[in-house]
Formats: C-alpha cells, structure tokens, sequence
C-alpha cells in the first residue's frame, strides 16, 4: 500500500499508462490462477468418496470423462481466462463518455447453466466481504483514473463481479456433472485466495503512487452484522441441537465475563492456571483503550477506566485541527476478517511462542493484526476493535490455550495449532455459532485435530501417519479457507477418516493390553492359590526335608501349571492337589516305620511324581536320581522332621507406573463415596488424569478385570496408562489427579476450561 496520504497528486501520471500498468500487474497473478484446478478437484472427489457406497459404473465413468476433459484443456483454459482478464481493462478503456458501469444482476452463461450462475454469484458476494476494504479503496481510484480518461466510472476490472464472470465464461462450454461443479469452483476461490490481497494491495499502491488517490471517503456500506445480532436459532430447525440454549448461555456467559474482567480494569489477562497475564483490557496492552501490543488507537471516549468499545465517552471524539475529522472509528467485521485473511497464509511464529507462554494469545492476534492493518491502510491509531471483535479475539485466544491445559498436547504439535488461529478468528468474527453448535464444520475439524494430536509423539508409523494427515488438515484450511465453512467440513472428513483407521488400530491394541493384564493377574492369582495349598499342607505337619522342598519347589509348580492350564475345576488340578496329600501321608507313614505300606503307596504315586517332576523341567534320569533320594529318606523312620519353612507369598506387581500409588487400601487415603463413584465406570468411560507435574492425559477404561475388579486405563493410542483398583482411583481423585466425565469433546472441555478462567479472573469463584 503506498504511504502517501489519500489526496489530489497536483502531478499525475498518464492514464492510459497507468492503466497498462495496472493490467500487466493483474494478468501476471491472477493468469496462472485456472492452472492445475482439476489437481484439486481429484482430490476432493476422492475424499467425498471415501466410506461412501461404491458409485455405478455410469457416474464412475462420468467423473472420468469430465476429469479427463478437465486436464487436457487445462492450457486452453489458462489462455482464455488470461484473455478474459486482460479485455476487462480493454472494456474499462473503451467505456463510452457519460456511460455507466452496469448493476444488473451477474449473468455468467445459459440458463441450462443455472448452478455456474448462482455459483458464481455467491463467490462474487464471497470475494466482497473478504477484500471490503481495499475494493472499496480501489473501486473509488479507479473512478478518478476512469474521470482522467474522459469517461464516466467504469466496472472495476479485477472486482468481484468481473472475476466470477470471468471464470464462468472460461468453463462455459466444459460439460461438468452436477458434482463437480461446486468442487471447481471451490478450488477457484481458493486459488484467488491465494493472490487477491496482494494483488488489491499492489493496484492500490500502484494507483495511488500515480496520483490517483481518493479525494474524500465514500459513504461506507451498512456494516456487516455481527454474529451476535442475528436471531436466536429455531431449536426445532434441522441441524440445530437440542442443547443449543444451554450451549448459547455458556457462550452469553463467557462474554458477560470477559466484559466483566475489561470492566475490572486489570490489565492481566487469562493465564494457564487462572492468573493472570496481559490479554488486554481497557487501558491495558492489546485492549481497545491501550496502544500495547495491540497498536490499535483508542476507541472515542476512552480513558483508563472506559469500557471495552469505548461506550463510555458519550460519542466519538474529534481532532479539531483537522476540520472535524474522527480520531478514530471501529473496524467493521469485514475490515477485521480482510486483515486477518492477509495473514492467514504467513508464517504463525507470533501465536507459536504465545501457546508455548511466551504471551498472551489474544494480545498476540492483536499485534499481528495491527500489522496487517497498516499493510491494508488502515492506521491502527485511527481505528479500534468494537466489542463484538474484541470478543471474539479473547475467546479464540482462550480456546487455543485451554486446549494446551486440558489436554496433552506435546510441543510439536504447537505450530499446527498457530496456523490455525487466524482461521478460528475469522471464524468466530462472522459465526457464533462456532460456539454454540456442537456440529460446527469447524469446531468438528479442532476435535479431530485435538484427537490425532493428544499424546501423539510420533514413536509409531502409525502415529506419524496421523500427524500428518493433521498437518495436511491445517495446512488446506490455511490455504482455501476464505469465509465457505465447506473447507473446514472437508478437512474435517478427510482427517477424520484417518481417525477412523486409528481407532480401529486402537481397539487391537486394548485389546492386546488387555489380554497382558489379565495374563498377569490369572497368573498371581494362580500364584496365590498354589502358595496358599502348600501353605496348608506344611505349617502344621513335620516332614522331611525332601517332603518339604518337593512340595516347595516342584509340586507348587505343578499345582500353578495344573491352575493356568486347566483350571479350578479340572480333574487334572485334583489329582495334583492329592498327590501333595499323598506325599505328606506317605512322611507320615513312614514316620511310624510301616516301611512295606510306604513302598506300595511310593510305587503308586511314581506316575503322578514322575509328570509332576517332569513339568518342573527335570528330564528322566534326574528325576530317577530324585526318586532315589526320596525312597532312602523314607526308608529311614528315625530321619528328622520338622515344620517345613513356608514358601513367600507372592506380591501384585505395581502396575500404575508414573501414577503411582503406594500400599494397599489400608494405606490409601480415599473417600469412600468416590470408591463407589469409581466402580460405576465402565468399558469406554474416559476420565482425566495429571501426573506427578500436573501434566493432563485423557484416558479410556478398556477393561474391567473379573478377577480383581482393577481398571485398565488407556491412552488415545491405546497405549495402557494405569492398572488401578476403585480405591486407587478414588485416591488419585481426592488429590485431585483424576477427574471422571471428562469424555466430552475438547472443544467442549475448552469451553468449561475457559468458563472457570474467567470466572476465577472477575473473583466469583
């Protein structure tokens, strides 16, 4: 944009020149702009297909022709539409004296074309609101550069009208199903998305350096409503949910408290445990009444204590020494969304280093807007954001830094969350409903995103698949996204059908956590019953010490294979439990010196002792050597007996790693209310849980032992996080390291995250 102050140049160029200027600068971006859009299109198609029914083999191959059609033309289609775009400056020239640019409704083609036209005219409405600012600068230019050439205004030959008309009339004759149509035309406007704002603002510097500069400011359109003036929702309308009130009243609540917090006066903002830092409040940095980071001037009547907006000086206020000039006016929401589409596309540094804690996020979206302000031409000292904008900055800037509290998200996921923070902006600037509708194409795309991301750190193909997938979400909001929520609704699509893959991946991997923690636990238990049999059989009983390490080192074993193997009830595991009985009667027997009855019963047992060595791992002849052993200590019945020292009793693993918890229930200080609380949990109840620093994961209950009761919890790769009993938990909760019900949404979680800030900032908590 060119610095001079708008004005009558008393030297201007020629005309014509300038004209000539002006034309090769708008053939040279917006010519290649037609190149490749059926790249795009193939790949939309391909999206919108996936998890769809297959199509017949009579659409299937109508979609090929047209693609097919589409990539062949694809140089005639350049040529035409840099034709198109150069005889709109020809038509501008040729303007006959006393004419008048038509207003007439846009005809792009035939009316059997009907979608081009309709298509067309609301990408012109689209391309409107975007670049409101610098068209309604170039349109007025141009009109002085039309008058120096002799002619009445003439049509604006890079507008918003004339661009449509142009691509309509490059694609007039291409045979397109009705499908496709919308597709081409969203790439279209994503590619102009790409190069208007640099191309408005080289025609402004360019007209403006040539001394075509506007002599005084045009009336200003009406301004755009904000979301907040539109009508409340029809709760019976399709699509609406039935918790929208609810969901608006949380909305109405958050701006009542970020009023309330301006209205404060403090200059801290919202910090990461409710403390403060410097979002910005009147009078403070980045608020509408300070110059901090921000930039932007004071809104009319601010002082230190005026509100946000600046109602509270009764009326705008005025430089006398410029003739009665404003100090300063609000941007309207179209100026602010212009700015921020500027920036969309540049490098998010700035919001990167805010949601590592650098600085306050919503002073950061100041600073940089203020920024793109200036590169726009509006002086940020003569123009302040209204509330509605400050708003909508504040509650983003809240939302992204909530998500970094409630959830686990690592570091290198933070620039992928900075380049969607102007987006979300320009969101939430033109549709509350961001806010409260849990359908939101672009709230839907933050969830998935948050859901990929949470706890990814990229240790698996797999996981690093899906960071990538989430990349390429962000990175097609950034570059397509002007005002169509239809870019975040494909975004979301594709990402979450990536997701979809994930979870079925997530599922076998609980499942196979799962089967290793019952494994475990079958095992101790089995433990446990085998020690508990030879406990029995010895603390009363003196015997041999051979009797004693049998029983000990191999028929204990026995026993748990018996346990694991075939079970309880199985007549393998009783006849095991008998031979230990056998064994200590046969000591007893021998004790008395019945040395014949204790030959016979030794001889009966030798199958039973043999299978129980041998499932010991003892082979045939060290099992013979053994049996020697145990018939010389038998034979002899003055051999000394005693009571046998018992085996120790095996422990249950701690199995709740960095979440640890130490001792058992007697040891555990917990609310017994919370106990019962926590075995209500079931099989794919999420709850929340904070290690030892305080950092969030999200986790699911996968499994519900049958043995011990104890959860499984895990993580969203499905990675196992905690093996905790209803006690544990209830004492992880009354630490407050656990919260239950947290399996809402993130955007949802962010939104209460938020709610407790703000009330925690103006004191009513």
């Amino acid at each position: 944009m060119s610095g001079h102050p708008l004005g009558v140049y008393a030297n201007r160029q020629p005309p014509d020149r300038v004209l000539e200027a002006l034309r090769r600068v708008a053939v040279e971006q917006l010519a290649r702009v037609p190149d490749g859009l059926h790249v795009g299109v193939e790949a939309a198609v391909r999206v919108q297909q996936a998890g769809r029914q297959p199509v017949s083999p009579v659409a299937r191959r109508d979609h090929d022709n047209a693609l097919m059609a589409l990539r062949q033309r694809n140089a005639t289609y350049v040529m035409r539409f840099r034709e198109l775009v150069a005889d709109g400056f020809e038509q501008f020239r040729a303007l006959p004296p006393g004419a008048r640019r038509a207003t007439g409704p846009l005809d792009l083609v035939e009316d059997n074309q009907l979608q081009y036209h309709v298509a067309g005219q609301r990408l012109a409405e689209s391309i409107a609101l975007r670049h409101a600012p610098a068209l309604q600068m170039l349109d007025r230019r141009l009109e002085l550069l039309s008058e120096a050439m002799g002619q009445g205004p003439a049509a604006n030959p890079i507008g918003p009208l004339r661009l449509a008309g142009a691509f309509g009339q490059t694609f007039a004759d291409t045979i397109l199903p009705d499908s496709l149509r919308p597709l081409l035309f969203a790439q279209y406007e994503a590619r102009l998305g790409e190069v208007l704002a640099d191309l408005y603002a080289r025609a402004n510097a360019l007209l403006g350096d040539a001394g075509y500069g506007a002599t005084a400011p045009r009336p200003r359109p009406a301004p755009v409503p904000d979301a907040t003036d539109e009508p409340a929702p029809d709760a019976n309308a399709p699509g609406t949910r039935a918790d929208a009130p609810d969901a608006a009243s949380r909305v109405t609540r958050l701006r009542q408290g970020l009023q309330q917090w301006r209205q404060s006066g403090r200059r801290g903002g919202v910090g990461a445990a409710g403390g403060t830092g410097s979002t910005g409040g009147p009078g403070g940095p980045g608020g509408p009444g300070g110059t901090g980071a921000a930039g932007f001037g004071s809104a009319p009547g601010c002082g230190s204590d005026a509100t946000a907006g600046g109602g509270g000086g009764g009326g705008p206020a005025f430089d006398p020494g410029m003739g009665g000039a404003p100090l300063a006016r609000p941007l309207r929401v179209g100026e602010v969304v212009s700015v921020a589409s500027l920036l969309q596309s540049e490098p998010p540094e700035a919001y990167a280093r805010a949601l590592a804690g650098e600085a306050r996020l919503g002073e950061a979206i100041r600073a940089e807007l203020a920024d793109g302000a200036r590169r726009l031409g509006l002086d940020p000292s003569r123009t302040y954001l209204d509330d509605g904008e400050q708003d909508a900055i504040d509650l983003v800037g809240l939302l992204f830094e909530s998500l970094f509290q409630t959830h686990a998200m690592l570091q290198r996921s933070r620039r992928l969350y900075a380049r969607l923070v102007l987006p979300y902006v320009k969101v939430a600037l033109v549709d509350d409903a961001l806010f409260t509708e849990r359908t939101h194409p672009a709230r839907r795309l933050l969830d998935a995103v948050t859901e990929a991301c949470e706890g990814n750190d990229g240790a698996t193909p797999q996981d690093r698949d899906l960071l990538k997938h989430a990349a390429s979400a962000a990175h097609r909001v950034v570059a397509d996204f002007n005002e169509d929520l239809a870019v975040f609704e494909l975004a979301a699509a594709e990402l979450e059908a990536a997701l979809e893959q994930q979870r079925q991946r997530v599922e076998a991997v609980e499942r196979r956590a799962a089967e290793a923690v019952h494994g475990r636990e079958r095992l101790l238990e089995a433990r446990l019953q085998a020690n508990a049999a030879v406990a029995r059989r010895l603390a009363q009983t003196p015997v041999t010490p051979v009797v004693g390490n049998f029983l000990v080192d191999y028929w204990q074993h026995h026993v748990l294979q018996t346990l694991l193997r075939d079970g309880l009830d199985s007549q393998r595991h009783r006849d095991a439990l008998a031979l230990g009985e056998a064994m200590v009667e046969a000591d007893r027997v021998a004790a008395m010196g019945h040395g014949p009855a204790v030959a016979d019963l030794l001889i009966s047992l030798q199958p039973d002792i043999a299978e129980c060595l041998s499932s010991s791992g003892l082979d045939e002849a060290a099992a013979r050597d053994w049996m020697a052993g145990l018939v010389r200590a038998l034979a002899r019945p003055d051999a000394p007996r005693s009571l046998h020292a018992l085996p120790d009793p095996p422990h249950a693993e701690d199995d709740i790693g960095p979440l640890s918890v130490a001792g058992g229930t007697d040891a555990l200080d917990f609310d017994p209310a919370l106990a019962t609380q926590m075995r209500a949990l079931r099989p794919g109840d999420w709850v929340r849980l904070k290690d030892g620093d305080g950092d969030p994961t999200a986790a699911k209950v996968a499994w519900i032992s049958p043995l011990s009761a104890r959860f499984l919890l895990v993580n969203r790769r499905g990675i196992r996080v905690l093996v905790a009993s209803a006690e544990q938990l209830a004492a992880l909760s009354k630490e407050g390291r656990l919260e239950v019900g947290a399996e809402q949404a993130p955007f949802d979680a962010a939104l209460q995250q938020m709610q407790r800030q703000l009330d925690r900032a103006v004191g009513q908590d």
